[in-house]
């Protein structure tokens, strides 16, 4: 068996470093001729037969996007484990998401991803994608579920074998979207031979909605719980106390970096500190940009900072910064990573937004007000009385168990 296994690999392999000399010499990449290259390859491999080479099914779940995606990925994790609860997963990652995907409880091995996209060098996109498809290789997948955002994320799911490959377009035109490598065009709507089912975006559908219906759709069955999780330890829950500890009334987290000027949060801030005496903030982030934010934050409001802020800038990670919005009311910031995890851990939510009723990632099952610009901009342009005028909503909202989000501009 091990035999078997070990000549069906080295055929692939030996097709892979064909390819790639292919690339190199004609310097140009066509999906469609891949595809056309490789799959009587993995055919005479061995890779579309009906046995699986085990007694267990083997489930690849691929995810190449930011932390705050891999939280919106979270409940369609758990549905796979739900619907597949003896088999083997392994679960491929990108960096960001690395600290987050650690403590998952419903995966069996976890690899990480370090590629970077770069659309200027496409040779070492493929040359990083066929690298480590070799290591999934072994594993004989009888499933892959891929959520995609890059284009290339694709080629990985069709590349480590899996008989089933489960995902979706990885833009919502995908008709209109088109790469350029080398001489040719490449419409991404020819990564859909790398897949045996593709589940549409559905216009306006939550990105949540949308992994879930990877996995609604390949079986036909219905998602039993669509809440999201994030997974953390013991220890990362005891910091977060620990660093909270002598808070009193309310506690807010606030997220400053991002398109949303530091002054303007400042204002705020300073707003709700004249009426809510007690309440304490706590800034979550990290990164450089991160920074920089909280020093201009601390210049506008130098006597709200020393008294009223626990600062932790840079000092937790992921895990941590759950378990601290775990612990907070209301979490105030720019949409991005942050805010998703504040919606996984149910803290409503106050984000200034910089692009106009996008809903595909608002936060998920909780309370939430979303400030937005009539037009969206590089740089937020939102009156503070209006992100104030938020505030005030967004406590109508909890006050009232509302999980819809509201916009206003």
């Amino acid at each position: 068996m091990s035999m078997e296994k070990k000549e069906g690999i080295d055929i692939i392999v030996e097709a892979m470093n064909q390819y790639l000399t292919h690339v190199v010499e004609t310097t140009q990449f066509n999906l469609q001729e891949l595809f056309n290259f490789m799959e009587p390859k993995f055919v005479e491999a061995g890779y579309r037969a009906q046995s699986n080479f085990g007694e267990k099914n083997n489930v690849l779940i691929i995810h190449d996007a930011g932390a705050g995606d891999f939280v919106l990925q979270s409940a369609a994790i758990r549905e796979i484990r739900r619907i597949y609860p003896d088999a083997n997963i392994t679960l491929v990652v990108t960096p960001p998401a690395a600290e987050l995907a650690e403590c998952c409880p419903y995966v069996d091995e976890l690899l990480i991803n370090n590629r970077q996209f770069d659309a200027e060098n496409i040779l070492s996109v493929i040359q990083w994608n066929f690298e480590l498809a070799t290591n999934l290789l072994r594993k004989r997948f009888d499933i892959c579920y891929a959520f995609a955002y890059n284009f290339d994320t694709p080629i990985l799911m069709y590349m480590s074998g899996a008989k089933n490959r489960v995902t979706t377009y990885p833009y919502n035109d995908v008709e209109d979207e088109t790469f350029w490598i080398g001489k040719k065009n490449l419409p991404l709507a020819m990564s859909i031979n790398f897949a045996t089912q593709i589940v549409p975006r559905y216009e306006n559908a939550h990105r949540v909605d949308l992994n879930l219906s990877l996995v609604d759709n390949t079986l036909h069955a219905p998602v039993s719980n669509r809440a999201l999780e994030i997974w953390y330890t013991a220890y990362d829950f005891s910091v977060a106390k620990f660093l909270l500890q002598g808070t009193k009334d309310s506690v807010y987290a606030l997220s400053i970096v991002g398109g949303y000027p530091p002054e303007q949060y400042a204002k705020l801030v300073e707003s709700v500190s004249k009426k809510e005496t007690k309440t304490t903030f706590v800034i979550v982030g990290a990164g450089d940009e991160a920074l920089k934010a909280v020093e201009t934050f601390k210049d506008a409001v130098p006597r709200i900072y020393e008294k009223k802020i626990i600062d932790l800038t840079g000092k937790i990670n992921y895990r941590q910064s759950a378990a601290i919005l775990s612990l907070c009311d209301i979490y105030i910031g720019n949409a991005g990573d942050m805010m998703q995890i504040a919606a996984a851990m149910k803290c409503p939510v106050l984000a200034p937004c910089d692009f106009p009723e996008d809903k595909n990632y608002y936060p998920y099952g909780v309370p939430s007000v979303i400030v937005q610009p009539e037009k969206g901009l590089m740089e937020i342009h939102i009156d503070p009385k209006i992100l104030l005028k938020g505030f005030k909503q967004l406590k109508e909202c909890i006050a009232k168990k509302i999980n819809e989000p509201i916009y206003i501009s």
